[in-house]
């Protein structure tokens, strides 16, 4: 008799423990399939970052390409005034912030250029006389690009 209770609590015994492992077993088998569907969510989106940002280099390589084209030479170029910096840019209504946009350079650069503390590096003059040739409505379509680019 002895011997059949030991087989019976045994037996007992064996089945609890299959049942609470079956138990445990199925919440790591759901909590696996969750991170397995947070990771392929993840996959998914750092694709789409990724092509995004591609797509976001090359428009913004062909916007440097025809923003700032070599005009000439910066030895060629005429050296450029404070006040015809500051005639442009009133006339264009622009602030010195959004010049400095549209020329590459700091505010406190522009500040600098139409005090006429500080004239302006051969580096830049090309993109000054860009900034000169742009009319009102181009300055401002481009800061519009500019803007929907950036934000």
């Amino acid at each position: 008799m002895a011997n059949a209770f030991q087989e019976s609590l045994k037996t007992e015994i064996g089945r609890v423990a299959r049942q609470q492992l079956k138990d445990e077993l199925e919440s790591l088998r759901q909590s696996s399939r969750k991170q397995r569907s947070d990771i392929a969510a993840l996959r998914r989106d750092v694709a789409a970052l990724t092509s995004e940002l591609k797509k976001l280099k090359k428009s913004s390589e062909a916007g440097k390409k025809n923003d700032h084209p070599e005009a000439a030479p910066a030895s060629v170029l005429r050296p450029v005034s404070a006040e015809e910096l500051v005639r442009h840019r009133e006339a264009l209504q622009l602030t010195q912030l959004e010049v400095s946009l549209l020329i590459g350079v700091s505010s406190q650069t522009i500040y600098k250029w139409e005090g006429g503390n500080v004239a302006p590096r051969a580096r830049h003059l090309p993109l000054i006389h860009q900034f000169l040739k742009l009319g009102k409505r181009a300055a401002k379509h481009r800061l519009e690009e500019m803007a929907s680019a950036g934000g």
